[in-house]
């Protein structure tokens, strides 16, 4: 979520609502943003249908989705959906394994995997309904200003979100070293 107006700006029900009502529809949606502009959300998020289905009926669900959430969430201008086939593999992932420590460890991994110089630590896993939410904490050169600090810490959401599935909040606490070992 990156407002443009800072007031009012709240995804805590927005997020899982449209996943509400996705499931009510029976497909699955990931990798959503949300901008708020004016006192309104405008939303866009990849829908996951099952990729033998005609384009017609993808469509069809996907456009019944964007008429749903734009009826039943408040505040919400518009849903721009993205279809593309269920990976199947990767909902038996979540399914099968996905457990807290499961998913620690692969942020753990996912970020030590990443070209930045930094460390990462602190990290929290916590469920919210069928979904996950991350914090951590990454210690950066405390001379990098702001604006290189946040480019990294948007970089890092981005990766954990698009590796981990039903990751629907990532929080990124970057921090200035305060020893000289922490990095």
């Amino acid at each position: 979520m990156e407002p443009d107006d800072k007031e009012g700006a709240d995804t805590r029900t927005l997020i899982p609502a449209l996943r509400a009502l996705a499931e009510e529809l029976n497909v699955a949606v990931h990798d959503i943003t949300a901008r708020w502009v004016d006192g309104m959300y405008h939303v866009e998020a990849h829908v996951t249908v099952d990729g033998r289905l005609p384009l017609a009926e993808a469509h069809a669900v996907a456009s019944q989705l964007e008429e749903l959430a734009e009826a039943r969430i408040d505040r919400l201008a518009q849903l721009v959906t993205h279809i593309e086939p269920a990976d199947e593999a990767r909902e038996q992932l979540h399914t099968l394994c996905m457990s807290a420590d499961y998913v620690t460890e692969t942020i753990r991994d996912l970020v030590a995997g990443l070209d930045i110089s930094g460390v990462c630590h602190d990290i929290q896993v916590y469920p919210v309904g069928g979904n996950w939410a991350a914090s951590l904490h990454y210690v950066l050169d405390e001379d990098l200003p702001v604006n290189e600090a946040h480019t990294i810490s948007v970089r890092i959401e981005r990766r954990l979100r698009d590796a981990i599935p039903r990751l629907d909040r990532v929080v990124v606490h970057t921090e200035p070293l305060t020893t000289p070992e922490e990095l």
